[in-house]
């Protein structure tokens, strides 16, 4: 499955914790996924931008998100990340199935990066798109 992501600038906000009163690091990463080719006007019809094909209703998307910070792995206690997805395109129909992000490790064991996973059902073409909100500790952010 072919993916293209496009994001937007990132919102980066330092926070007072309303119950500790302690400051937090706000992080917002927001963006458009296209699955199997993004979609342009070609005059009254939709021509598909990317590898032919056959696509299927089911989308399964995983993958870092392309502005993520990178992320201490030991300073991640208490951190939030919170995840919206709706369907910017799909055709005829869609819904988002599901949609989670979380930490995950570099490969190489260091640091953590942003990850999202996106379940969606969707003709072609097929647009998520997603606002990730990362609540963390000032320190949590590596380099």
């Amino acid at each position: 499955m072919d993916i293209e992501v496009d994001t937007q600038p990132r919102v980066d906000t330092l926070v007072t914790d309303a119950a500790s009163g302690e400051q937090r690091r706000r992080t917002e990463y927001i963006g458009t996924v296209w699955i199997d080719g993004r979609a342009e006007a070609a005059g009254i019809t939709l021509r598909r931008v990317g590898p032919p094909g056959i696509t299927t209703a089911r989308k399964d998307v995983s993958f870092y998100v392309p502005d993520s910070l990178q992320y201490r792995r030991d300073a991640l206690d208490g951190a939030q990340l919170s995840v919206s997805a709706t369907i910017q395109a799909s055709g005829d129909q869609g819904a988002i199935l599901e949609a989670s992000a979380s930490f995950v490790d570099d490969p190489s064991g260091a640091p953590a990066w942003v990850h999202l996973d996106l379940q969606a059902f969707s003709s072609w073409p097929c647009a998520i798109a997603y606002r990730i909100v990362a609540l963390t500790a000032p320190a949590a952010i590596a380099g």
